[in-house]
């Protein structure tokens, strides 16, 4: 990185550090929009890398303001959990395929409605 490639990015760095607690949360905000759209076009590797970017900045943000609007910090912080549980989850393998002329199982007698829902009345 040239030199003023370096000094514009820790400018830019020490900018964020001094960020209003407001202005981080809406970063955040934009971070779990952008997971939200990533994960709704069934790209769920770049969705979980936003959540978690989210997570970390909802951390920090707790931990540098602790009074700012704790309802609504921990609300987002739930969300992205949950949204990162949902894709950290093992998947549920499907069931296995019928082997190539294999039948399917019948039962035994058919299932019929009960007398009372047969009745006109």
């Amino acid at each position: 990185m040239s030199g003023l490639g370096l000094a514009v990015f820790a400018r830019g760095f020490a900018a964020r550090m001094g960020d209003e607690p407001e202005d981080a949360y809406l970063r955040v905000y934009n971070l779990i929009q952008q997971a939200d759209e990533l994960n709704r076009n069934s790209q769920p590797a770049p969705a979980l890398a936003k959540y978690k970017q989210a997570q970390t900045a909802l951390k920090a943000l707790q931990t540098d303001s602790p009074d700012w609007n704790p309802p609504m910090v921990t609300f987002r912080a739930d969300y992205v959990a949950k949204k990162i549980a949902v894709l950290t989850a093992p998947a549920v393998a499907p069931a296995p395929a019928p082997t190539p002329g294999q039948r399917p199982r019948r039962l035994r007698r058919p299932i019929r409605p009960p007398a009372s829902a047969c009745r006109s009345s």
